[in-house]
């Protein structure tokens, strides 16, 4: 059996009986986090336990954790434990995946989130070699109906609106699983409001956040918050305010969330804290990236390291091209189009204005050399990528510079003409936040 389409059966039917989360019915709420407090437990067979247990401002509200009410829960077993809040108006959900430290495989990213339609393939890292040759079998957790046999990869694709937790194991060793959780938006990338077909798009979300399908708001993970996620914290630091700690040190940088796991509203999932990453949650990030799970890339000048946890650049500035607080925000680029100048003739300068959505006619202004101002005869806008291109006609160049410049902020271009051609100059300001 072809495995996309075996897999999309097996979870067709799932949904059938229900045993899959269907997003419907009531509006997501966002400050809700299920926190796990080690994201391995000792070993498959040990008795030590571990807390899971919801963080949230609401106090209304009917919680749940592995069907069971109420806000935390002890176990001592891996699995999936579906944590969720539930008032007449809202409602989330998030399933909190716990692993066995002496697990034989382990997934690369506990959660993987698909859009619509979209077609992945799913690998397990294997953590000790087979004495004899590896034979592999794929189980829905809740089903425990195999999916597929005799591979370390599947092939996903074709899910709906669906969350699901698979297993993988090796089948002389089946008590030593691994666990991935697959959730499907109900919206592509970037896009929100399934009820008018996904029409709406999102704001940009930094520091590794998710746009909600379904509001449009950010999900921010552990270590930011702000609407667009654009306020950083520090590893000790979550919730979509940034209003919990794991430590009562008053540093946010402190390591008291070391080797917890945090699972957020679906269809963003369970991640670690801003600078910790691998399954246990405890490992460092590698030079040049930072964030929940390392996967933010630092943007620091001359690629200066940035924190691991804030990917703020401590001792430089931000790269050309980034901006903001911690150098995440695409910054307006202005670039001068090298063109051949006719001294004493009419000519075209034009500017190139880039990462600006909805430029305006006045945004983008070209300064001669006798320090007047002009405006564009015309503008050449483009989506693909966000760029615009502001064009110039000059009466009359002569043998000096002319200048691009941004209005919004200090951002200026200059470009010298003369009888051989132009040339660029650096821009006039540098800037850190906008």
């Amino acid at each position: 059996m072809d495995p996309v389409h075996g897999l999309t059966g097996a979870l067709g039917a799932l949904v059938f009986w229900g045993l899959l989360s269907v997003v419907a019915g009531k509006d997501p709420y966002l400050d809700f986090t299920c926190v796990a407090s080690q994201a391995l437990i000792p070993t498959a067979t040990s008795t030590a336990e571990i807390l899971i247990e919801a963080y949230t401002p609401l106090r209304d509200a009917t919680f749940e954790i592995a069907g069971i009410q109420g806000k935390s829960t002890q176990t001592d077993k891996d699995g999936a434990y579906v944590c969720s809040l539930e008032t007449e108006n809202i409602e989330a959900t998030t399933t909190v995946i716990v692993s066995s430290e002496d697990a034989s495989l382990y997934p690369p990213r506990l959660t993987v989130t698909l859009d619509p339609d979209e077609e992945k393939k799913l690998q397990m890292l294997l953590r000790d070699d087979c004495v004899v040759p590896c034979r592999y079998k794929w189980r829905e957790l809740v089903e425990s109906s195999v999916i597929k046999s005799n591979e370390k990869e599947l092939q996903i694709g074709g899910l709906n609106e669906a969350s699901v937790v698979l297993r993988n194991f090796l089948v002389d060793d089946k008590e030593k699983k691994g666990f991935v959780q697959v959730l499907v938006r109900e919206c592509p990338s970037g896009y929100w409001n399934p009820v008018e077909n996904c029409s709406l798009e999102c704001s940009m979300c930094l520091n590794g956040g998710m746009c909600h399908p379904r509001s449009g708001q950010c999900i921010c993970p552990p270590g930011f918050s702000g609407e667009q996620c654009e306020i950083v914290h520090g590893r000790n630091i979550f919730g979509q305010k940034g209003q919990y700690s794991c430590s009562t040190s008053s540093d946010p940088h402190d390591t008291g969330c070391i080797g917890k796991l945090f699972c957020l509203p679906e269809p963003f999932g369970c991640t670690c804290a801003a600078g910790y990453r691998g399954i246990s949650c405890s490992e460092g990030c590698k030079e040049g990236t930072y964030g929940a799970n390392c996967e933010g890339v630092c943007h620091c000048e001359d690629n200066s390291t940035c924190l691991a946890d804030t990917g703020e650049c401590v001792r430089s500035l931000c790269q050309e091209g980034w901006c903001g607080t911690n150098c995440q925000v695409p910054a307006p680029m202005l670039y001068k189009e090298l063109k051949e100048v006719k001294v004493n003739h009419a000519t075209n300068v034009t500017c190139i204005l880039e990462n600006v959505k909805n430029p305006t006619d006045s945004d983008i202004v070209l300064i001669l050399p006798d320090g007047t101002s002009i405006e564009a005869d015309y503008i050449i806008e483009y989506e693909t990528p966000v760029m615009a291109e502001y064009s110039f006609v000059v009466a009359d160049a002569r043998d000096n510079k002319y200048t691009c410049a941004y209005n919004n902020i200090r951002l200026q271009k200059t470009v010298y003409c003369n009888a051989f051609g132009t040339y660029e100059m650096m821009p006039l300001y540098r800037f850190q936040d906008l």
